[in-house]
């Protein structure tokens, strides 16, 4: 396993050796311009063993992944003859775009340190492998989470997508006055047709708007799609000066207390109007809108457990999703998930063999949460108005996507009707 990263580890430090004009050390670094392209053809050649030689299974799992991404990707482009290039954040696209390029990345500093002598070999190999292993599981998530996102998106028979534009800071007057979180009225962005699918978000969000916005044959409405919402960052920044009054609106400063780092918000949000213009906003300083359905995705190097199973319920009750909540798993539901769920009801597809396809829990006699109240459009102050949990059918479902089989996601679809 560590041969082939000992041979080009040895033959990085040769190369070291060999141009003593360069100097790595504690506090300083030179690679003078000459020797420069030589020392980080060793450099990366060192990563690249790194990685096949101690995560080559992660390798092989980031390979599959870019596979399915980049041909579910093709496919979209050709139907909806937009732009060919899918706007991501720079890690999540090194990963799509060559999963050895992007995972290689995780080691460029510990193997610098381990150059430097602030790490021997053994602190390197544990550093690196703690580091490797946390950012590979976020990253992969993240990966997956787009998927899914995609493959609903073929699934609703998408036309007109759109998105809503957001204001630079320097736009709206300087950055110190953007900084007074909540001291601005400002109208949203309205909806625009694009030819871009863009899930790179902006440096500030000052309003929650959906990363895309599109009509659904399938449904015969339109759908907003939302990753997960940023936390401790005090986004969104602004108030809405007109809020649709055809929605249901939560308390977003109550939601912003529960969600956070530890309980962060769910992984997929999805809304559904016949109106497109009651989609641009998913939430300003005050209030957000209470969405359609909520997804919790787990891949396979996720775990389930009571904290994960507590997380899931405070989705459910504090967001009051009206089509409930999906747990997405990549592979087979976890019978630690099964029974966090109960009383369940199977749906007609049978458990298997090595897990369950699809169950749906009714979660009306669990022990409540702290409530989180649904506003009125004309309220002026974040004030209860009451239990609305009644109002709902708080059902969670677990499903399975089978790895990529796309289709199997139909049954996401079929809670949308």
């Amino acid at each position: 396993m560590a041969q082939g990263w000992k041979t080009a580890y040895r033959l990085l430090t040769d190369y070291l050796e060999s141009n003593p004009l360069i100097k790595i050390q504690p506090t300083t670094t030179v690679i003078p311009t000459d020797v420069r392209p030589g020392f980080y053809a060793a450099f990366d050649q060192a990563r690249k063993a790194f990685v096949k030689g101690y995560f080559n299974n992660e390798l092989e799992a980031a390979g599959e992944l870019s596979a399915e991404y980049r041909q579910l990707a093709e496919d979209i482009v050709s139907k909806l003859d937009i732009l060919p290039e899918i706007e991501l954040n720079p890690r999540l696209k090194w990963l799509m775009d060559d999963p050895l390029n992007g995972l290689m990345r995780l080691i460029y500093n510990p193997l610098f340190n381990l150059l430097k002598g602030k790490l021997d070999e053994e602190e390197f190999l544990q550093t690196s492998q703690a580091e490797f292993g946390s950012l590979f599981n976020d990253l992969y998530h993240k990966c997956y989470n787009l998927w899914v996102i995609l493959a609903l998106l073929e699934l609703l028979e998408p036309s007109e997508l759109m998105w809503v534009p957001q204001k630079e800071p320097n736009a709206i007057n300087s950055l110190k006055e953007l900084y007074k979180q909540g001291a601005r009225v400002e109208p949203v962005p309205d909806l625009t047709r694009t030819s871009l699918l863009n899930f790179e978000p902006g440096t500030w969000d000052t309003f929650i708007v959906p990363d895309l916005i599109f009509y659904s044959a399938k449904l015969n409405k339109y759908v907003a799609i939302r990753r997960s919402l940023p936390v401790n960052t005090d986004e969104p920044y602004l108030i809405a000066k007109q809020r649709t009054p055809d929605r249901e609106w939560i308390s977003f400063k109550q939601l912003s207390e529960v969600f956070n780092l530890a309980n962060h918000w769910p992984d997929i949000l999805i809304y559904c109007d016949d109106k497109p213009q009651n989609l641009n906003l998913i939430a300003d300083y005050n209030y957000m809108i209470r969405p359609e359905m909520i997804i919790d995705t787990f891949t396979q190097y996720s775990l389930f457990n009571a904290e994960e199973a507590s997380r899931i319920r405070s989705h459910q009750h504090h967001l009051k999703p009206t089509r409930g909540t999906v747990l997405l798993y990549q592979h087979d539901i976890p019978d630690e998930a099964v029974k966090a769920f109960t009383p369940l009801k199977f749906h007609d597809v049978p458990p298997n063999g090595n897990g369950y396809s699809a169950a749906t829990v009714d979660i009306s006699t669990e022990t409540p949460v702290q409530e989180t109240s649904i506003i009125p459009e004309d309220a002026t102050d974040i004030q209860p108005t009451g239990d609305v949990t009644s109002a709902i059918e708080p059902v969670i479902t677990l499903m399975s996507s089978g790895g990529f089989d796309r289709q199997a996601l139909n049954q996401i679809i079929e809670g949308l009707f």
